[in-house]
């Protein structure tokens, strides 16, 4: 589960400083053709692709409809007639081709499982040093600065100022009021529970009517709760310099957004006032620490930047308004792509198991009206009911005579039958789409093409051998073989179209031994491999090398 959390973090950086690098590249262009408010949505719009992994959630989405392409495939497989003969259909090649690949590249994936452990015991330290050490600080700072504040009594002017601001602005509830002289800015801590602290400067009204508007429209656009929740991010992504680039923007940004909200509607000379008051409050400011929280206050070049921008601020032409939002959504559309392409195509497999699709494909309604398709499901139900009764004798008589012996599953002494083969039936129960009944499997399915090569699954004699068999057999295991291995368990390879070796014969792991065919019940070329102990079938994955 956090092995997973860190591949969706580390792939979410990748994306979102692919998109922080794209608006910092265009913000000098941007910021003086579209708002500052539309700059700093496109930065929020940059925290989303680093908290939302857009990525994974596209190629979840291809993988449903990739599988589903997979499962159908799989379905002409299993239920249509021999004569079709799946494997040998270069269209339907093409799909099996695409399986063996997917299934390499999990191979090859495997090889970084062990960094990415290690990596991600790392990054989970990170994120809890970053958030304790912030947390420490906000704690003892805000601590401190409620301690030597004073509350500001309902009766004071600033007290009814603030709540004549707030009416104006249309907001419910109004932050708690404090002063301190501690402090030469006006600020905004806490996102709950908002407290507006003042210096204790004597400010004229003009002034501090503006204080008042530019701190609440702080409070009533969730700046707060933004910056908040950049913070979160930038903690989540402690070890990509891009986040802290970003979050130090978005507090920029926001200051011109909230500058631009407030004089949005003010004459020339209103707007030169509401400069000076900026400037006054940067002049008592100098030297000032940043704390948590939002001031009116700024560096001498921010400050410049904001004066230059309150002075350029006219209402947008909606031509311009539009394009402002054709590009946010280009480059949305660039950063989900970007993403996508990045994702590990690992993941479109994830959740397919080509041993799991056979019962999801027995659980479908896929038959209809065909007669045709009817009579190959009954076929098929006949394959699940009757076994070859000598086959079938044969393991009984061995459960009752022979000695017993003791396979540990921890000793992996098997290797695969069907070198290049897909597992289409695994072991185990099935349901079957017309009877809704329950049925053993007593072995597994490796489908390919025919003339494929069968080796022995480990090393033994030839204890017996069915080679008469065709594909009209009533035989439902068709051409078989049966090996002894030396630990007593025995290993049976049926629907072959050719046996290579004879009763008696010694065979070593790993040696041809059949061809891979359709003889018996069989209704495509696959070879069926079962695995005997003591008679008793059992699961062979549970004793295979992965």
């Amino acid at each position: 589960m956090l092995n997973e959390i860190f591949k969706n973090i580390g792939l979410m950086s990748i994306t979102g400083s692919f998109i922080i690098l794209v608006i910092l590249l265009i913000y000098p262009v941007s910021i003086k053709i579209f708002s500052a408010r539309w700059n700093y949505h496109i930065c929020i719009l940059a925290l989303m692709f680093l908290i939302i992994p857009v990525g994974c959630l596209i190629e979840k989405s291809e993988c449903n409809v990739y599988n589903q392409t997979i499962i159908e495939s799989i379905n002409e497989i299993d239920y249509f007639n021999d004569s079709t003969n799946f494997f040998e259909n270069a269209q339907l090649k093409e799909i099996q081709d695409k399986n063996v690949s997917i299934i390499e590249t999990v191979n090859e994936s495997s090889k970084i499982k062990f960094i990415i452990n290690e990596l991600y015991i790392i990054w989970i330290v990170g994120v809890f040093v970053f958030f304790l050490i912030k947390f420490i600080r906000v704690r003892l700072f805000r601590s401190q600065l409620i301690k030597t504040s004073f509350k500001v009594e309902k009766t004071d002017y600033l007290y009814r100022r603030l709540n004549f601001i707030k009416e104006d602005m249309g907001l419910k509830k109004k932050p708690l009021l404090l002063t301190n002289d501690l402090i030469s800015s006006p600020m905004i801590i806490g996102v709950f529970s908002k407290v507006l602290i003042l210096p204790e400067i004597e400010f004229t009204e003009s002034e501090l009517s503006f204080i008042f508007k530019h701190e609440l429209t702080h409070i009533k656009k969730r700046d707060l709760s933004i910056k908040l929740f950049a913070f979160i991010i930038n903690g989540l992504h402690w070890f990509n310099p891009f986040v802290y680039i970003i979050v130090n923007h978005i507090n920029e940004v926001s200051e011109l957004a909230c500058d631009e909200s407030v004089v949005n509607k003010m004459t020339k000379n209103e707007k030169i006032l509401y400069g000076k008051t900026i400037l006054n409050v940067v002049a008592k400011s100098i030297n000032q620490k940043k704390y948590y929280g939002l001031a009116l206050g700024d560096t001498k070049k921010g400050i410049k930047r904001r004066l230059n921008l309150i002075m350029k601020i006219k209402n947008k032409s909606k031509k311009r308004v539009l394009i402002s939002f054709v590009i946010l959504g280009l480059v949305a559309m660039v950063g989900s792509t970007f993403a996508y392409v990045i994702s590990p195509k690992i993941d479109k497999i994830k959740d397919y198991k080509i041993e799991e699709i056979k019962n999801d494909v027995f659980k479908e309604e896929i038959i209809k009206d065909s007669t045709l398709e009817k009579e190959i499901i009954e076929k098929e139900v006949k394959e699940v009911d009757f076994n070859q009764k000598g086959v079938l004798e044969f393991f009984e008589e061995v459960k009752l005579n022979e000695n017993k012996v003791s396979v540990d599953t921890n000793e992996k002494i098997l290797i695969k039958p069907v070198k290049e083969g897909i597992i289409t039936s695994p072991y185990g129960s099935m349901i079957h789409p017309i009877t809704r009944e329950n049925k053993i499997h007593t072995g597994i399915d490796y489908a390919m093409t025919r003339g494929t090569e069968i080796v022995a699954a480990d090393s033994g004699e030839v204890i017996g051998t069915e080679e008469n068999s065709n594909e009209e057999s009533a035989n439902s295991y068709g051409k078989f073989i049966i090996i002894k291995h030396d630990n007593g368990a025995m290993t049976l390879y049926a629907h072959c179209s050719k046996i290579m070796l004879k009763k008696g014969d010694l065979v070593k792991q790993g040696e041809k031994i059949a061809e891979v065919g359709s003889t018996g019940q069989s209704t495509g070329s696959h070879c069926h491999f079962e695995y005997r102990i003591n008679g008793e079938h059992v699961d062979p994955l549970l004793y295979m090398e992965k």
